[in-house]
């Protein structure tokens, strides 16, 4: 068999020129699509639901993938549905007038506030009404009507009872004067003198301890008498204090029988009260004591003050700065514990 020559060796192949994709490359691309995309929807939006594209048979092609709808005649055909049945919009309320004071309205009660009171509307404001349970009608009084700190009105009511009851006229009027009835004047009283004998009732007990009854609106001030105890009493003085008010010292007149009220008016004789000599500084005094003081002020009473010690001496019938003689009637102790005196002025043709 001849020998073939061997076959020639295959031509070199060609490198490929264009570089291999790279992974990467892939996913930027998609990036920058999708963001194009996104571009053009954002500037150029469009509805999906009512583009469509009528076809020759006049079939309507959706392109969301919903059924074909039959096509509406060429002067019904419109891009847009009508936008009420799209997207109604809410209608607007109607303004109501504001309610004031004295208006009488019918309301519902819609619920109850925290309060316990029932609560229904007018308008948007809350009316509060007492007494009313939930869903009952009732026929309301506007109050007041106030504004909250946050600017929302509101009305306070009370309920009007049902028409038989009571009239609206009638319940707009005030109660009658019988509901709180006014205190009756007091009938004017006759102003004591000296002199003057009457019966009193003793009220209460001064600081001083003498016992107070009321002529009118004057105070009488008794000695030696208890509270609550009615007194025959001789009205001695009638005096007027700093603050222009009326008072009188009175006497306790003992029961008839035991002296005739022609001697008791008359002063009692010395040996009654025996003088004493001077008491000495310091000293507690006691009734008949004889003593020279100052009369340091007056009191409310219109009685000269003095002083022995801290105790003080009450001396009626004299004035501010004078030093006078003066004879101890009785020692006293004040509800509060301190002691105090009264006494009279001595004339000079009494003093031993």
């Amino acid at each position: 068999m001849p020998n073939l020559p061997p076959p020639p060796p295959p031509p070199p192949q060609k490198a490929d020129s264009r570089p291999a994709t790279h992974p990467f490359d892939i996913v930027v691309a998609c990036i920058a699509v999708a963001t194009l995309v996104g571009i053009v929807v954002f500037l150029f939006p469009h509805n999906r639901e009512t583009f469509h594209i009528d076809s020759v048979d006049d079939s309507t092609i959706r392109l969301d993938g919903q059924a074909p709808a039959q096509a509406p005649s060429a002067n019904a055909q419109t891009r847009n549905p009508e936008p009420e049945t799209r997207n109604p919009e809410p209608v607007a309320a109607v303004p109501v007038a504001e309610l004031h004071e004295g208006d009488i309205l019918d309301v519902q009660i819609e619920s109850i506030s925290q309060y316990g009171d029932g609560m229904a509307r007018h308008g948007n404001d809350p009316v509060y009404v007492k007494d009313a349970a939930v869903g009952e009608t009732v026929r309301v009084r506007i109050l007041t009507s106030k504004v909250s700190r946050v600017g929302n009105r509101y009305y306070n009511a009370e309920r009007i009872p049902p028409e038989g009851t009571a009239s609206d006229s009638a319940k707009s009027q005030p109660e009658p004067e019988t509901r709180i009835p006014e205190k009756a004047p007091a009938a004017p009283v006759a102003e004591l003198h000296e002199g003057d004998i009457l019966e009193v009732r003793i009220e209460s007990i001064s600081d001083r301890g003498d016992g107070i009854a009321r002529h009118g609106e004057a105070p009488i001030y008794v000695s030696n008498v208890t509270e609550g105890e009615n007194v025959r009493v001789r009205i001695l003085t009638s005096k007027v204090s700093r603050a222009g008010n009326r008072y009188y010292n009175a006497e306790r007149i003992p029961p008839e029988g035991t002296a005739s009220d022609s001697a008791k008016s008359q002063p009692e004789p010395e040996s009654r009260i025996p003088e004493k000599a001077p008491a000495a500084p310091g000293a507690e005094l006691h009734e008949g004591d004889i003593l020279e003081v100052r009369i340091e002020s007056i009191s409310q009473r219109g009685d000269g003050v003095a002083r022995h010690g801290e105790a003080p001496i009450y001396v009626s019938d004299v004035t501010e700065g004078e030093t006078v003689r003066i004879r101890i009637l009785s020692s006293k102790i004040s509800r509060r514990g301190n002691l105090y005196y009264n006494a009279e002025r001595v004339p000079t043709e009494e003093t031993p």
